[in-house]
């Protein structure tokens, strides 16, 4: 059976935006190409200030080890703290882009980092669940250039939350186009 999520998050829970009333956009994020230009894009055409909170979401999601051969805790344990340390980089990233989005237009963003933990669970679920449990009002992805073969053989995970997320989709491309859903 597969592991619940664990939140952990930097600034207050997304449970108390209501009160703001503020739109909640959901930027998911990994460690691509593809989820920089997807945050570059963000903050440039999609994220309001006065009236946007922004969500960026990474997922710390890591293959547990069976017990079989023996080791199987240390193997884990070590396949979580690389899941983690990789999340970490890209809170570290989106927080000094943010940073510097702010200084640039001199005005304050609501913003969080959200990073999930989530052993053998599949990225495009947590993300989808994130994103019920939070009553998003959008979902934006970044979308590598993996070709067709790829895709048709491991799924895309911006492809499979365009099609299953309950709440508009936006797919920054990495070569910079966007595909709304």
């Amino acid at each position: 059976m597969a592991a619940p999520h664990a939140r952990s998050s930097t600034v207050a829970t997304t449970t108390s935006l209501g009160l703001l009333g503020k739109r909640l956009l959901v930027l998911a994020m990994d460690d691509s190409v593809a989820s920089q230009v997807a945050l570059a894009w963000t903050l440039k055409e999609m994220v309001h200030p006065e009236r946007d909170h922004l969500v960026v979401l990474t997922v710390s999601t890591y293959k547990t080890a069976s017990g079989l051969l023996g080791g199987g805790d240390v193997k884990t344990s070590k396949r979580e703290l690389k899941a983690d340390a990789r999340a970490q980089r890209i809170c570290e990233y989106a927080a000094m882009h943010i940073g510097d989005f702010v200084k640039q237009m001199s005005v304050p963003l609501s913003f969080e980092l959200v990073t999930l933990k989530a052993a053998d669970n599949d990225v495009r679920d947590v993300i989808l669940d994130y994103i019920r449990d939070t009553r998003a009002s959008m979902l934006i992805l970044g979308a590598h250039a993996g070709g067709t073969v790829k895709r048709a053989i491991l799924g895309s995970t911006s492809s499979y939350c365009l099609h299953h997320a309950a709440v508009p989709v936006i797919i920054v491309k990495e070569e910079g186009g966007v595909k709304a859903g």
